[in-house]
């Protein structure tokens, strides 16, 4: 099944590998990626301050899952194995910057969501029979 592009998300080219591959993160790439890295990045969000807590093998592992999720919607072949294997040290500043390029791109700008806040259509109401 070939996934159409959606204005609501531009997506981000990289090169891995040799490879051109497409970074795109849709709500299911996001749960994804809080699945593999274990945090609430919808809800918490993940700060600077944060990434720089963590160990340096739990930062190349995080920017690891963060590729690997933004690569699976056009990608859903790839494996974390094989995302992995692509990346290296000499590498990873430049898919990291790219993999945040098409994550934040994927973000409401912060005008949408005080629109959204002061929209009551926007709240989930229950539906009462």
């Amino acid at each position: 099944m070939e996934i159409k592009d959606s204005p609501f998300s531009p997506d981000v080219e990289v090169e891995l590998g040799g490879e051109k591959f497409t970074l795109c993160y849709p709500i299911p790439a996001i749960w994804k990626l809080e699945d593999l890295s274990k945090m609430d990045i919808l809800g918490n969000g993940l700060s600077e301050d944060d990434f720089k807590a963590m160990s340096r093998r739990h930062q190349l592992e995080f920017v690891i899952n963060l590729v690997y999720a933004g690569l699976i919607t056009k990608h859903p072949e790839i494996t974390v194995a094989k995302v992995g294997g692509m990346l290296f040290l000499r590498n990873m500043l430049t898919v990291q910057k790219k993999a945040m390029e098409a994550f934040t791109a994927s973000l409401p700008s912060p005008e949408a969501e005080a629109a959204q806040k002061q929209d009551p259509l926007a709240e989930t109401k229950p539906v009462v029979q």
